[in-house]
């Protein structure tokens, strides 16, 4: 299972006790206040015991929302973590984002003006666990497109498959995977996207045909891939096949702050 995977199998784990606690609460509070009236109406106990009874049915109430309080302050921890840690994954994604638009600037400003703060994007994409012997992982996009200011960021939550595009291919191998369009057409684009990248014809339809270039770099924890850092542009042939290319030694010091949020992550969940 992927460290990065949503954190509510953990969240339950942990508070399914206290919701059991609760539940037991509930129904000896309904179940002593039916027992309260029938003994009040029948007169079949002594007033001693009504008072013993009426204690007991308050301090039960107590737990009862003692043990609710606990419930909310996790879910509201697990919210509080879950904005941190997006927010610090973005915040790294725009950083690397300027740093590549400023090394691209030259070719960037031939571009019409409001093309050019979606020339370059970046954004991450977790891997979601199969449900399933018979379902394979999905890619979810956890962050939204960092562009320059004015450009479209996209929306976060959309899933592809592992078997698609350089991100699938990337997770697939655990090894950093590029890609050039070739066809000049949009027709040309989908149908490349379709043969070389194996996107069905309705996804690739939906896919940006403004862009020329793809990367994506697997982020891995403890020998499994969690997560993919994918970067896109519009200029053509923008990316270079060397280890030790201009973007693949920016990208070195993000991976590693990707890593340290999954750890911290996996740290939660344990």
């Amino acid at each position: 299972m992927s460290r990065w995977s949503d954190p509510r199998r953990a969240f339950w784990k942990r508070t399914l006790p206290i919701s059991i606690a609760v539940l037991s609460a509930v129904v000896a509070i309904a179940g002593g206040v039916l027992a309260f009236r029938k003994a009040w109406i029948d007169a079949q106990v002594g007033e001693p015991f009504l008072i013993t009874a009426l204690v007991g049915i308050v301090l039960l109430l107590i737990l009862a929302k003692e043990a609710l309080l606990v419930v909310r302050g996790f879910e509201e921890t697990k919210r509080q973590r879950r904005f941190d840690e997006e927010h610090e994954v973005r915040a790294a994604c725009q950083v690397l984002r300027e740093q590549i638009a400023s090394w691209y600037l030259a070719d960037i400003e031939q571009l019409p003006e409001e093309r050019r703060p979606s020339a370059i994007r970046v954004c991450v994409y977790r891997v979601v666990p199969s449900q399933g012997k018979a379902r394979s992982p999905e890619l979810e996009r956890v962050t939204r497109y960092c562009v320059g200011e004015g450009g479209d960021t996209g929306e976060t939550g959309k899933r592809i498959s592992t078997a698609c595009g350089v991100v699938g291919r990337a997770y697939r191998t655990a090894k950093p995977q590029m890609a050039y369009r070739d066809a000049e057409s949009i027709e040309g684009f989908r149908q490349q996207m379709i043969e070389e990248w194996s996107f069905d014809p309705e996804d690739a339809k939906s896919l940006n045909e403004t862009r020329w270039s793809f990367l994506a770099f697997p982020i891995s924890y403890e020998q499994r891939v969690d997560a993919i850092l994918f970067i896109d542009s519009e200029l053509r042939n923008c990316f270079s096949e060397d280890a030790d290319g201009p973007v693949q030694l920016l990208v070195a010091p993000m991976i590693e702050a990707i890593q340290m949020v999954i750890e911290r992550r996996t740290s939660y969940a344990s």
